[in-house]
């Protein structure tokens, strides 16, 4: 193993909130291996931001600190996880898929398992089991969120694919960001998309998927059906996919994060509909828009929301379809 694989298996393992006993194990094998005639290097940087590099030139950690530190990191993973992972957490030539952005997954790597948390970085064949609702950030700026339960390996992509991700249990909520080369999602059905906001679903051999933004194809059986922002479809293993009556709006329920807007204006609250929801507004003076408003938004159904919040400024509006105009 090379230094730069070395330094890469330490800093992997370093998320916001490092387990005690990796940290003690990885800080306790540093320090023998500097009681040498080794410089003294630091090994685990203090705490920050996941994805934010210090501004100064980053140090070198002398090559017996590498390895005793990494020694000591595996041997308390393993404990913390109850198993040693089956191979290196990186292979040469491997580049990280991404990483946890939030909550706690459940890492596979051939028969290993280990618990990774924020900042922890994500290979090619990872397969990933979401104990609780957290959030992936892949390496084509997408994000992904899994709810708990969910099962998903990061495949390796075919000819003209930048990502496939094989869905096998659970839902997943994605935001995938507008780059060159197709974005997959493999379920007893595939989903095919380019630029969108969408969600799915698979269980019992039937894929789900309902989208809030842009443009998806499911795919099963030689079939493919195209779906746009408000729509929703299925399919089921060996069979053609067909449009569902599924408010796409209500099933993604599960992934909007709430928030509180205190004295916001209603443009900023009507933004954030937009963002979570396949709601779109069209208003005939913006000035309208300006009116301050104090109001928690959540889980809660969407239309309501809007209900309630026009209502309560008083503003006259129609609803036709995903199109709200605002009088």
């Amino acid at each position: 193993m090379t230094d730069d694989e070395l330094e890469s298996l330490l800093r992997s393992y370093q998320g916001s909130a490092p387990r005690p006993e990796t940290r003690d194990a990885a800080l306790r094998a540093a320090r023998d291996a500097r009681s040498g005639p080794a410089p003294s290097a630091t090994v685990m940087p203090a705490a920050r931001a996941p994805g934010v590099l210090p501004a100064r030139r980053r140090r070198r950690i002398p090559r017996a600190a590498l390895w005793a530190a990494a020694a000591g990191l595996l041997v308390a993973a393993g404990v913390g996880a109850g198993l040693l992972l089956g191979r290196p957490p990186a292979k040469p030539g491997d580049a990280p898929a991404g990483r946890v952005a939030s909550g706690r997954i459940d890492l596979l790597r051939d028969s290993g398992r280990l618990q990774a948390g924020p900042g922890a970085a994500l290979l090619p064949d990872d397969v990933l089991a979401a104990g609780v609702t957290s959030v992936l950030e892949l390496a084509d700026g997408s994000s992904v969120k899994l709810g708990a339960g969910a099962r998903m390996r990061l495949a390796a992509p075919a000819a003209g694919q930048r990502a496939r991700l094989e869905l096998s249990a659970g839902r997943a909520f994605l935001r995938v960001a507008r780059a060159p080369g197709e974005f997959v999602v493999a379920g007893s059905a595939e989903v095919h998309v380019l630029g969108t906001v969408f969600g799915v679903e698979e269980s019992a051999g039937r894929t789900s998927v309902g989208v809030l933004e842009g443009r998806v194809a499911l795919a099963s059986a030689g079939s493919r059906l195209e779906l746009s922002r408000g729509q929703s479809g299925a399919a089921s293993a060996g069979g053609a996919p067909a449009g569902t009556a599924a408010d796409p709006n209500e099933t993604l329920r599960w992934a909007r994060a709430g928030m509180t807007f205190a004295d916001q204006p209603l443009s900023a609250v009507l933004d954030w509909v937009s963002d979570n929801s396949s709601y779109r507004f069209k208003v005939a003076d913006v000035r309208l828009l300006e009116r301050t408003v104090t109001v928690t938004v959540g889980d809660e159904p969407i239309r309501k929301v809007i209900e309630d919040l026009l209502g309560g400024c008083g503003l006259n509006h129609s609803v036709e379809g995903c199109e709200v105009t605002i009088r």
